[in-house]
């Protein structure tokens, strides 16, 4: 009970001192698995907290040896659909993630992806929050199809369920815009950089770094789609968010403006071509 009551506290302290929850983690892991042995779920719960604490210090190659060891272990013994287990093969595929090791993680979240579906239903959160960041790993493969494919299923479930301009569907709509954007689907992409940068002043506030760097990626959209004008147009209100929150000569501000300076020579006749 001690131990319980304990780690509800640490839990409340990772977020700013997670070295901390780290070694108080180790510690009371140690601990039950002397009194109550090595795999108990409880011992394994705070070998499982431990990991985390680990992640979120920065020890991510320790935490991703941790949690492969536990998921060995619980695996021996789990019953399909264990909720221990698949916790910490969502916790795994973070800190793979973070590792950038994407040729492991993607199959790892799509057996997860799919055993969340089973289990706790196509809608369960923890399941739109698998596919979303499995996703986001196909992305990372270059596999742009198949991301476009689940992130928009993602976003319409995320849309359903909490509405355009909460902060999760917020982060689905960006990757799924980026991954337009990389699939060159310019019109699509126009019309959803658009639609965030709406979304984005609203939630956040248009001098917001978030904000106005969707008003500048639809900036880009619409002169990709060659509409000149007005991208020059947004691009110039761009310049005046930037100047007015970075400064004249903050680089994103002379971005902006170079921007204006290319728009304006392909208008006057054949000219650069430039990326953003």
């Amino acid at each position: 009970m001690a131990g319980g009551v304990f780690g509800r506290v640490i839990k409340r302290r990772m977020d700013r001192d997670p070295e901390f929850a780290a070694k108080a983690f180790s510690r009371l892991a140690a601990r039950a698995a002397r009194e109550r042995g090595p795999d108990a779920n409880q011992t394994l719960n705070l070998r499982q907290d431990y990991a985390v604490a680990l992640r979120q210090s920065g020890q991510h190659e320790k935490a991703e040896a941790e949690l492969s060891a536990i998921i060995a272990r619980r695996e021996l013994t789990a019953d399909t659909g264990d909720n221990g287990l698949r916790h910490a093969k969502r916790w795994h595929s973070r800190v793979l993630l973070d590792l950038g090791r994407f040729d492991e993680a993607e199959p790892e979240l799509r057996r997860l992806s799919e055993e969340c579906d089973r289990i706790l239903g196509t809608d369960h959160p923890d399941s739109v929050d698998i596919h979303a960041n499995h996703a986001a790993v196909l992305a990372e493969l270059n596999r742009f199809g198949e991301a476009e494919d689940e992130m928009a299923v993602v976003v319409a479930k995320r849309t359903a369920a909490e509405g355009p301009d909460d902060a999760a569907t917020l982060k689905d709509r960006t990757q799924l815009a980026v991954i337009l954007d990389a699939l060159n689907r310019h019109e699509a992409s126009e019309v959803l950089w658009r639609e965030l940068a709406e979304s984005k002043a609203r939630v956040l506030g248009t001098n917001h770094p978030d904000a106005i760097l969707a008003r500048s990626r639809h900036a880009l959209a619409l002169y990709r789609r060659g509409r000149l004008e007005e991208s020059a147009a947004e691009y110039r209100e761009v310049t005046a968010l930037r100047t007015a929150a970075l400064g004249a000569d903050h680089p994103d501000t002379n971005k902006s403006q170079a921007w204006i300076a290319v728009i304006a020579r392909e208008l006057e006749g054949p000219g650069l071509n430039d990326e953003n």
